[in-house]
């Protein structure tokens, strides 16, 4: 009978069963898997810089795992509305906040580089951007575009000042000639004299034409000769001597042409202010002369 003589039972003394005398499975001392020695990278993620150095599965656990460590290493908490002073320091000094107002430093834009910056409002604007807790880098930022956009829209109002000043200036020569300087210096004595406390309203003089402000600065220095300058009419009887050249005598004799004019109740004020500011400066005229020259215009 099949069974005593025949072939033994599987799993008896026969070939052994599978996981008893076969062949080791995998895993154990057998082939490994290749898939654990090599990997593919995705090509969404193969040019990711922490990608390049994964070349098998054990490089892409070390990665995992030292991801872990950093997750949260740096973490920076943003301040509630209940924060304190101290806090909310802190939190801005890590945001990249100097320790101080002055830690800004601002530079003019390459068009305004020879432009003397204001300091006042510099520090002001520094104060500000410290207090709301802006960054060095981003406050320095903000200033410069800031004066770009200023800048860019002030521009063509620049361009148009100095165009008039230089066309202006054409004008002045071809109209005053020489005495464009002269001219010039009693059209703003005049004003100033004139205008006395309502001084600001010289600025009106800008919205004029230059042919406009030509007109008045020629009418202002006919004025100002006839009145109170040097070229003036011819003096009244009985009125100071001209200038003689002594520097002492003359000082004196201005001295005695002011005191008769601010006493001379027939001169219309204005007309008194204006010869008494020609007469100064006149007077300061030789009293610069006389101290490059060591006289002293009040010794006896």
């Amino acid at each position: 009978m099949t069974g005593p003589t025949g072939a033994a039972p599987t799993g008896a003394t026969g070939a052994g069963a599978t996981g008893a005398t076969g062949p080791a499975p995998t895993g154990g001392t057998g082939i490994q898997d290749p898939r654990l020695r090599a990997i593919t990278i995705p090509e969404k993620y193969a040019k990711e810089p922490w990608a390049k150095d994964i070349k098998s599965m054990d490089d892409f656990w070390s990665k995992m795992a030292g991801a872990q460590k950093l997750l949260g290493k740096d973490k920076v908490a943003l301040p509630g509305d209940g924060a304190t002073q101290d806090e909310l320091a802190a939190f801005y000094k890590r945001m990249g906040r100097p320790d101080n107002p002055e830690g800004y430093e601002f530079k003019s834009v390459e068009a305004l580089k020879e432009v003397e910056r204001n300091v006042d409002l510099d520090h002001g604007m520094k104060k500000i951007l410290f207090e709301e807790g802006v960054s060095k880098a981003a406050g320095e930022r903000i200033i410069a575009k800031s004066e770009a956009l200023l800048y860019g829209m002030q521009k063509p109002m620049i361009d148009a000042a100095a165009t008039r000043n230089m066309e202006f200036q054409k004008l002045a020569n071809e109209v005053l000639g020489e005495d464009k300087v002269a001219a010039m210096e009693a059209f703003k004595t005049t004003m100033r004299e004139s205008l006395g406390d309502k001084a600001h309203l010289a600025s009106k003089l800008d919205n004029m034409s230059n042919d406009e402000l030509m007109t008045l600065i020629v009418l202002g220095k006919n004025l100002h000769d006839k009145y109170s300058g040097e070229s003036r009419l011819p003096a009244r009887p009985g009125s100071p001597a001209n200038l003689s050249g002594n520097l002492k005598t003359d000082f004196q004799t201005l001295s005695a042409q002011k005191l008769a004019i601010k006493t001379d109740e027939k001169i219309p004020e204005h007309i008194k202010k204006m010869k008494i500011a020609n007469l100064n400066l006149q007077m300061q005229k030789i009293g610069t002369k006389a101290k490059d020259q060591n006289i002293d215009l009040f010794a006896q």
